[in-house]
């Protein structure tokens, strides 16, 4: 009995569905100095739908399959590394660097993250090496599905529909906020609303929140990331914090652009199409108008997160 019991744990364990294939770890190519005056491609590969490609500051290229990623030399397309979970489906795959500054380094969440589905949940998350393919981190989380990454340095996060977690280098988690399933903390942060874009910096998390009990229209909540940042606070709990501020856009619909340490702007669709910009105590410091139709704000909101990049310090949305 003891035997079978054994037998029918090993048929049915992660480990044995399971399989990392490692490769070398690369040098960082150096950077250009400056930006080529042509572009000359150098190879192509088809790879499956549904989940993007991310290219790595420090050489690789990362493909998605159906429960599988692949890291390729971004030179040549040489298969470097690989790594499979048979019967579980790929949710996503993420890239935050923009400087090789160093895998060690706490500046960010540094490699390629791999998350995959379980369970009804895209619970599975690990850090990859960019190029050699080994865990660098891992942990399980009740990350909704659907679901996506975000970035901003130090961090990274999930954001799902009514569900947020943000995680730092190591992935621990800094944050749960919103409807936990089976939650530490029932009275937590930010229940009953849902979410559709979130962006963070190294003082700001801000997402963009639909909450009936509050308002009919789109607010925007700044949050600090750790929730011993907030002065005063010097515990850090994270299923406990307290919103920064929470600020009514007066608009049906919103979409982040940017957020840093002083604030955050937003693209609104009402009273008519225009680019707003809100401290961290939520005065409005300035509105301007833009010929974006509404429509294309209330799609690119109903979209998703907004894509996201940093690079020498400066964020491009």
């Amino acid at each position: 009995m003891v035997l079978a019991l054994a037998v029918t744990a090993w048929a049915t364990a992660d480990a044995r569905a399971t399989r990392l294939v490692t490769g070398p770890e690369v040098p960082a190519p150096a950077e250009t100095a400056a930006v080529p005056s042509t572009v000359t491609a150098l190879w192509r590969v088809d790879y499956a739908a549904g989940v993007r490609a991310v290219a790595s500051v420090y050489g690789s290229v990362v493909l998605p399959g159906t429960d599988s990623l692949r890291g390729l030399d971004a030179a040549t397309g040489t298969e470097w590394w690989s790594y499979r979970r048979a019967g579980n489906e790929l949710c996503g795959i993420g890239d935050g660097d923009t400087v090789a500054d160093g895998l060690d380094s706490w500046s960010g969440v540094h490699g390629v993250l791999s998350v995959f589905a379980k369970n009804g949940w895209c619970s599975q998350v690990t850090l990859h090496h960019p190029t050699s393919g080994a865990r660098l981190a891992q942990r399980t989380s009740p990350n909704p599905d659907p679901g996506a990454l975000f970035y901003g340095p130090p961090y990274v996060g999930w954001l799902g529909a009514d569900y947020l977690e943000l995680w730092r280098h190591d992935l621990v988690a800094t944050i749960r906020y919103g409807n936990q399933p089976n939650p530490v903390n029932a009275s937590g942060p930010r229940l009953h609303c849902t979410f559709t874009d979130a962006a963070v910096t190294a003082m700001n998390l801000a997402t963009i929140e639909h909450c009936p009990a509050e308002s009919v229209t789109a607010l925007l909540v700044l949050n600090w990331p750790t929730p011993s940042d907030a002065p005063g606070d010097d515990d850090w709990d994270a299923n406990h914090s307290q919103s920064r501020i929470v600020i009514d856009t007066e608009s049906p619909e919103a979409v982040l652009l940017t957020v840093t340490q002083d604030g955050a702007a937003v693209l609104v669709t009402a009273p008519e199409p225009a680019v707003v910009i809100y401290d961290v105590d939520g005065r409005q410091i300035s509105r301007t108008a833009t010929q974006v139709p509404a429509a294309a704000i209330a799609a690119a909101a109903r979209a998703g997160i907004t894509p996201v990049r940093t690079y020498h310090g400066i964020r491009y949305a």
